[in-house]
Formats: structure tokens, sequence, C-alpha cells
């Protein structure tokens, strides 16, 4: 009896050891990322702009209303990336006046502030400038990642606008 005592503990241990590990894992960033938004930067919610794209309303309001844009951003196209055959994933291309430096800097810090997790902030496949890819569990029970895709303008520090995309996709698993 004292065996299967032990054993029944010794299982409960490794539970309780596994969830403390897993745990923190999922909620803190696996990117470090400040808490100050760089000088002139200014967010609201982009769920507005995703709206057309989202009309049988599947995406949970905790991750439409967390979806970070600049603001007086204006979309200039949206996709409607897996044509209802499968998970959601879309994505809204918008142009701002906000400077790429700003707009690079400030984007880890508005997806963490929104309470997103940040699983990285790299250079984009598609050549060069930023790409911020982040995760969110939805109130639906699926997690959601988001990824802002910022390309580095031709003339840096020009005054133009800077086009950046923004993608949001549901994660199969739950």
């Amino acid at each position: 009896m004292r065996s299967r005592t032990k054993v029944v503990l010794a299982s409960t241990a490794v539970v309780i050891l596994s969830v403390a590990t897993v745990v923190p894992a999922l909620t803190q960033p696996t990117v470090k990322v400040g808490t100050a938004l760089p000088t002139g930067a200014r967010f609201t919610t982009a769920a507005a702009a995703f709206a057309p794209l989202d009309a049988k309303a599947l995406v949970p309001p905790n991750i439409l209303d967390a979806l970070p844009l600049p603001r007086r951003s204006v979309s200039t196209a949206l996709r409607n990336l897996d044509q209802g055959k499968g998970v959601f994933d879309r994505s809204v291309t918008f142009r701002t006046m906000m400077p790429y430096q700003t707009l690079s800097k400030a984007y880890p810090v508005a997806f963490h502030r929104d309470g997103w997790v940040v699983l990285s902030v790299s250079r984009p496949h598609s050549g060069s400038g930023v790409e911020v890819l982040a995760k969110k569990a939805g109130a639906d029970g699926f997690y959601w990642e988001a990824g802002a895709v910022i390309p580095q303008p031709g003339t840096p520090g020009a005054s133009s606008p800077v086009r950046f995309t923004l993608r949001l996709f549901q994660v199969q698993e739950a």
C-alpha cells in the first residue's frame, strides 16, 4: 500500500512541476519587450478594419479589440486568405504617416501592452523590414496569432506614407 502511495505522490509531483514549467512559458513573452511606446506612437484597435473580413463574427472580441493599429492608419487592401475553407486567416494592408523607425519599434510594445505574447521580432521572409509575431488566447478556447509585417521603405527617413500589413489567424490547436 505504501508503494502505491509513493507512486501517486511522485506522479502528482511530476504533474505539478510540468504545469509550473509550462504555464509561465505561455504567459511570458519569448522576446524581451519594453513597456514604453516610442514618442509619437499612438495606437487604437484594428477591430473596425477587420470587420468586413469577419462577417460571421468568428473572431472573439477579446482578440479583435486587442489588435493594435496606429491611429489614423488607412486600410488599402483586404485579403481573405482562407476563403472560408479552414481556420480564420485574413489580412489588412494599411498606410500610415508614422515613421518607419517609430512603427517598427512600437509594434512589439503595442502587442505586449494589449495582452499578446510576443513570439518574435525578425526580418520578414519577403525582404527587408520588420515582422512582429504575437499570440493570444481567445475567449473561444483557441489561440490566435497576429503578425505585423512592416517593409522598410525605399528611402530611409522619407516622410512618405509607410505601408504595412496586419495578419490575423486562428491556431488550430486549442
